[in-house]
């Protein structure tokens, strides 16, 4: 991802499976452009091309306990937490169409 008016990179987001129509999202934001609502504007993007163009019925993800910017991003764009994740400290969270 590259910002719009600067042209500079920002960060990575990315389908990075897909099982039975559920999309696993991968997302990372550089630290200095965090709290900027990149996050959620390229959630909202990945998510519409994944249901649009991929035909998906919906997306999972991993995320840090200790990450609360991100799970709030999450849930914004309308994610729920739905028990634990791959790791302990992990939660894992779904959206469906």
């Amino acid at each position: 991802m590259v910002e719009k008016e600067t042209g500079e990179f920002i960060g990575n987001i990315e389908i990075m499976s897909q099982n039975d129509g559920i999309g696993e999202i991968g997302i990372s934001i550089t630290s200095e452009k965090q709290d900027r609502h990149y996050g959620t504007e390229a959630m909202k993007r990945i998510i519409e091309y994944g249901y649009n163009e991929l035909k998906l019925n919906g997306f999972e993800l991993n995320v840090y306990k200790t990450n609360p910017r991100a799970i709030h991003c999450y849930e914004n764009v309308g994610f729920v937490n739905v028990g634990s994740g791959k790791e302990d400290d992990d939660i894992h969270m779904m959206l469906k169409k």
